[in-house]
């Protein structure tokens, strides 16, 4: 906990200057060391940064991508420019027995309010919602994974938001949306885990999911 804790001194260092990135940086370590700590109890495969192509359909077009609120418009940034290759990157990925998170982190200290379609921050509608980007990472990873999958099941895959420094969060959602995409600070980050990570069916074939994996990465860290 006192590494935790540390990360989290460094983090609110950078945002008192203003260094957005480094900020950033430091909320995904912190959230990564919580999740080493819960895979060295539980085993299973964690990743940092991982990275890898947007997935296509069999006619070649590329899944919907990332979704922005600009201008008072919903916009759809999936077409490629320049026919460059789009990348998406998913902050930490666990895989454990019986799930797969796909988790994305924030570091906001601000007061948050979420809604079935979008949400707030500090009262102001976000330009990029980081629960939309959580659902773009799950139906990408599911592209890439479902036929690893017990049955091709969609629920093996469990999308979280985190949200972490000092911040305010009312989720205003409703149930079947909190069901389908948890919210979370720092400090429930392992509650919401210990929640979500229930067994379906079948337990997962840790091997042939990271076999998968290697196929498509382009960057990341593995931890095991």
């Amino acid at each position: 906990m006192s590494r935790i804790n540390n990360i989290l001194k460094d983090m609110r260092k950078a945002g008192k200057v203003q260094d957005m990135k480094a900020k950033g940086d430091a909320g995904e370590k912190a959230v990564l060391a919580m999740i080493l700590d819960r895979m060295d109890v539980t085993g299973g495969v964690v990743y940092h940064s991982f990275q890898y192509p947007y997935q296509k359909n069999r006619e070649g077009l590329t899944y919907l991508g990332n979704v922005k609120y600009e201008n008072g418009k919903f916009v759809d940034y999936t077409e490629t420019k320049n026919n460059r290759e789009l990348t998406d990157e998913i902050d930490v990925l666990y895989i454990s027995k019986y799930r797969i998170f796909p988790i994305e982190v924030k570091s906001y200290h601000a007061k948050l309010e979420v809604y079935d379609h979008w949400m707030k921050k500090q009262g102001t509608m976000v330009d990029k919602s980081p629960i939309a980007q959580a659902e773009k990472h799950a139906r990408h990873l599911y592209h890439v994974l479902y036929d690893v999958l017990p049955d091709g099941n969609p629920d093996y895959i469990k999308p979280i938001v985190c949200f972490v420094d000092r911040c305010k969060l009312v989720d205003d959602r409703s149930d079947e949306q909190i069901s389908y995409i948890p919210c979370c600070i720092l400090n429930n980050l392992k509650a919401t885990l210990i929640n979500a990570d229930r067994p379906l069916d079948y337990a997962l074939d840790i091997n042939m999911i990271t076999n998968k994996l290697k196929e498509v990465k382009t960057d990341g860290r593995e931890f095991r």
